[in-house]
């Protein structure tokens, strides 16, 4: 800590900058009938510079620069993401560039077209898909325009970077802490007409923490409207084996410095799942079937306040609250037990359900201070987290004998479970655009408590009573200091590098007080990035890329205590289990922004899977976690937009990988170590059949896979969807089905000696949603100050 003290505090020293003279540039847009042009699109650019501010004229067509140093400077003035007019000078004072005329119903010319901007760029470090330019993409909402993105597979509730096992989603550069569908409804609510661009990050930098290998998806919103208000309305209904339905509302008001955003969503229904699992032993064959329906409540809220202190300051707060309710209506498990001459011998019927019900709060305090208007900026932001978790199940496991007079055995039991988690962090970060090259640097501090009481009551006897040897209390703190540095040179038009190094240093303590186990660990790791970028002409691009990465284990993995799923079988965390290290190199080349090859190597160092464990005497089945493989993941991709034709896009990827799985311990090798071919395609085609009706047509297929110590078989999916706009284009209607021909569902193969382990499971992944949305608001909330300029873009969710 003494250490990370002086690091930090020579970095607050660094972040002094002299601060050049400071000059206003401003002006009115209006077009050829002499009427003020709203929002329309103002750059200023710095000479031989990649970082432009923007700003958007008011209802009166005014708008302005402030605060800016001495230089030459390009000002572009666009409309609908295209080129009206450019001009160079010189800005040493403040000027007046007096009333701007511009025709927005001209036809497109040569410097329109010269101007347009891509809609795919290739930068040193990420992907940017341009949205603002794309009709397929600018269309919808944000989770229209994730889906049309190269590289992206967004399928039912999964979005996930093509080839990654799971991705982060950000907006502003903050993380959104939603997944799943709570994630994919809150995008449904941001309207791609309010993206600028959506960057794709395979290979994250060191300013990101480097937890995880799934790669990051930032949404960059365009600046703020100023001085308007906007509610939006929706209505989903799902249909599956069980209906759902969901309700939300979005509401967001800004009006001089201030601005607010609520959002609400509830949502009730049935869900049903099927998992059935089949173990082979030497003298017998057990076939579990495990069906049950589950009705969940859940009921998200979240706020955004952003205030604008000074010209150079802006302050925000978020607050989130996410609950939930679970409860199996049903769940009858049977499993049979066959001899080797498969017959019916005996079997377990397993009646029970479970109750889940959990909070969890987030809130963030954000600030940001603009040095210049160059680009050097200091962020901070505090956040705390918590979550308070229960769940319970009672549960009756009784063991009938059908070929022998044994007297069956039964259990009667409830397990319950309390967990607790309080997370505080404060993350510093500062931007430094310097005139030889850009320095991003900061610091993150963080601790964690995580508390878990776990019961089991035997009630067989009708009067519970509780079973210390199957209960257990455990506490887990984790305290966490993180430095990182990254600095980028572009040598020339052609040449350009990136180079960076996080370090992170964690502190944990583990106690299991039944087990009387405490477990202390501490860690010190560097985690390197680097770039290089080679831009032979405009249409070519070439990227070597290198990082490395840390997947540290969930809080519920590390608990030891037995969460029994019938008399038989029950699952146990490890409070051993250790982070491990993902190290990842990336040739990628893209040709005319459309076209994407990538070669990637990954190798993953002693990595952590759950294992089954039996128990040979009476077949008990233990599902744990452990650290005992490495694998290595050869992989060659292609992606392909097609974009032709205004009315059709079509974003296509084709990934084959190859991986060689090898154990460090051992005493598993009675694994059998998974190595082969794994082959991906996929398809999204969006469809504009009128300026009011579109189509979609999504699919993929991913062939039979060996990974780890498991052989997948293959499995496909097809959705189509429809969406039609009505009053003025506020009102949406889509349809969609996804899964049409319920292939999305495949079976699973492991060995363990001489057992041979059989998943298949279903999750009702074929399903018709309905979604009703509807947008209202008022874009010309009278404000205070006529002539209030626009800011650059605030980091707000």
């Amino acid at each position: 800590m003494k250490y990370f003290m002086i690091l930090f505090n020579l970095m607050l020293l660094g972040s002094v900058t002299a601060v050049s003279a400071q000059n206003q540039v401003y002006g009115t847009l209006q077009d050829i009938d002499q009427q003020p042009i709203d929002f329309g699109e103002v750059r200023l650019t710095l000479k031989d510079s990649e970082n432009p501010i923007q700003t958007y004229s008011d209802t009166l067509g005014y708008f302005s620069f402030n605060e800016i140093p001495n230089g030459l400077y390009i000002l572009e003035i666009l409309q609908l993401g295209r080129l009206q007019d450019q001009r160079e000078f010189y800005i040493d004072k403040t000027i007046d560039l007096g009333t701007l005329s511009i025709n927005t119903s001209s036809q497109l010319s040569e410097i329109v077209i010269e101007g347009k901007k891509k809609i795919f760029e290739t930068k040193i470090d990420r992907t940017v898909f341009n949205v603002e330019n794309s009709i397929a993409a600018s269309t919808g909402d944000a989770l229209d325009a994730i889906k049309a993105t190269p590289g992206i597979a967004v399928s039912n509730a999964d979005i996930k970077i093509v080839g990654k096992n799971s991705v982060s989603v950000m907006i502003n550069d903050k993380l959104v802490q939603l997944s799943g569908e709570d994630l994919n409804n809150y995008l449904k609510t941001l309207s791609a007409s309010d993206i600028q661009k959506i960057e794709v990050i395979t290979t994250p930098p060191a300013k990101y923490e480097a937890q995880g290998n799934g790669g990051i998806i930032n949404i960059v919103l365009k600046p703020k409207r100023e001085n308007a208000w906007n509610n939006n309305s929706r209505f989903n209904y799902y249909q599956a084996s069980y209906s759902n339905f969901r309700i939300g509302n979005t509401f967001t008001y800004s009006k001089d410095k201030f601005s607010v955003q609520a959002h609400v969503d509830a949502s009730s229904g049935n869900h049903s799942r099927t998992e059935r699992m089949t173990n082979i032993y030497p003298d017998e064959t057990w076939i579990s079937i495990d069906p049950d329906k589950t009705r969940t409540k859940r009921l998200s809220a979240k706020i955004n306040l952003d205030y604008q202190l000074t010209s150079k300051s802006n302050i925000g707060i978020q607050y989130l609250n996410n609950g939930y309710k679970k409860k199996t209506i049903w769940n009858s498990a049977i499993t049979d037990i066959y001899d080797n001459k498969q017959q019916l011998t005996s079997g377990i019927l397993t009646n029970g359900h479970t109750e889940s019900e959990e909070q969890f709060n987030n809130l963030n305090l954000n600030y940001d201070f603009k040095i210049d208007s160059l680009g050097k900026k200091i962020s901070l932001n505090l956040d705390y987290f918590s979550s308070d978790k229960n769940n319970e199940r009672p549960f009756d496991s009784e063991r009938l004998y059908y070929t022998s007079s044994t007297i069956p055995t039964s259990i009667k039991a409830r397990s319950t479970g309390d967990i607790i988690i309080d997370i505080y962090s404060a993350k510093l970060d500062f931007e430094m655009p310097l005139k030889a090259f850009k320095l991003d640097y900061g610091a993150k501090v963080s601790w964690i408590k995580n508390g878990s009481d776990s019961k089991y009551f035997d009630q067989i006897s009708g009067t519970p009573i509780l079973d210390p040897s199957k209960s257990d209390h455990f506490d887990y703190s984790e305290q966490g200091q993180a430095l990182y540095i990254s600095m980028n040179k572009e040598w020339s038009p052609k040449w350009n590098s990136q180079v960076g190094l996080r370090m992170e240093a964690t502190q944990t303590k583990g106690i299991s007080y039944t087990a009387e186990q405490t477990e202390k660990k501490n860690f010190l790791d560097f985690f390197p990035t680097a770039y290089i970028q080679y831009k032979p002409s405009e249409y070519h691009a070439f990227n070597l890329n290198y990082n490395k990465r840390i997947s540290r284990p969930p809080f519920w993995a590390l608990n030891p205590f037995r969460w029994y799923i019938d008399a038989y079988s029950y699952t146990q965390g490890n409070p051993f289990l250790q982070p491990y290290n993902t190290h990842k190199l990336e040739l990628s080349y893209t040709y005319k922004n459309n076209w994407n090859s990538k070669l990637e190597y990954s190798r993953v160092s002693n990595a952590i899977t759950q294992i089954q464990n039996v128990n040979e005497s009476d077949k008990t089945r233990i599902f744990t976690q452990e650290n005992f493989y490495n694998i290595d993941i050869y992989s060659i991709s292609q992606a392909y937009t097609f974009s032709k034709y205004p009315w059709w896009q079509s974003v296509n990827t084709l990934n084959i990988s190859w991986t060689r799985t090898t154990f460090n311990d051992d005493n598993k090798q009675i694994y059998e170590a998974q190595n082969g071919l794994n082959v991906y395609i996929s398809s999204n085609n969006s469809f504009k059949i009128t300026n009011k009706l579109t189509a979609e047509v999504n699919g993929y297929i991913n062939s039979k896979s060996h990974y780890m110590i498991y052989v997948t078989d293959p499995s496909a999916t097809l959705d189509f969807g429809v969406s039609y706009k009505m009053i003025d284009d506020n009102l949406k209607m889509t349809f969609n089905i996804y899964d049409i021909f319920r292939t999305s569902t495949s079976k699973s193969y492991t060995q363990s000696g001489t057992n041979k382990i059989i998943y298949k499971n279903y999750y009702a992944n074929r399903y018709a949603n309905l979604a009703i949305s509807y947008s209202f608001g008022n874009k010309n909330i009278q404000s205070k100050t006529t002539k209030s300029g626009n800011e650059e873009e605030r980091n707000r969710l």
